[in-house]
């Protein structure tokens, strides 16, 4: 349950990555 959990967060957070080099807008939104 736990490690589902962290891989979610762990997609999750990749995709922000991806979105904030693309749109540097998302960062100040964070």
């Amino acid at each position: 349950m736990c490690f589902a959990i962290f891989t979610a967060l762990f997609c999750v957070g990749s995709l922000f990555s991806i979105t904030a080099k693309n749109e540097p807008n998302v960062i100040l939104i964070y």
